[in-house]
């Protein structure tokens, strides 16, 4: 069964961080390094595909554009992934942009809303308990 994990939740409030962080969990394991489409700015774009086990699994981190967001997911799809992890900002034109993707294309779409994962002191900061949890759910869909 294939999955789509997408992070949804406002500009700005982590969901790159959150990306990074469980993408980084993922490269500490044993893995192979299928694609990787990163910028050289840290935090910025990146389209990275790894094969876990028997398991190809495609992280995007930018969601801005549906456009863009679309093209990513058709090179996973290209690919062979199983799994994909993706932010998705609270914009419709995006939601339905991913909505028509797991339906086209047969993926489990499951909501992670992102505002519960972050907690604000001056500025937003990570959950970590809440990104281990999220780590673990979608290590659990790995065969």
């Amino acid at each position: 069964m294939r999955h789509l994990f997408a992070l949804h939740g406002r500009d700005y409030i982590g969901n790159t961080k959150i990306l990074f962080k469980i993408l980084d969990k993922f490269k500490g394991m044993n893995h192979t390094l299928l694609k990787d489409i990163s910028s050289e700015v840290p935090y910025a774009n990146s389209a990275i595909i790894l094969k876990l086990k028997n398991t190809i699994i495609g992280f995007v981190t930018k969601g801005d554009s549906a456009e863009e967001l679309e093209g990513n997911l058709l090179e996973f799809e290209d690919t062979g992934c199983e799994i994909i992890v993706c932010p998705v900002p609270t914009r419709k034109k995006i939601d339905r942009c991913v909505e028509q993707f797991c339906e086209e294309y047969k993926y489990t779409l499951i909501w992670i809303n992102t505002s519960s994962m972050v907690h604000v002191k001056g500025k937003s900061t990570v959950n970590r308990k809440n990104t281990e949890t999220l780590f673990q759910d979608i290590a659990s869909k790995i065969v």
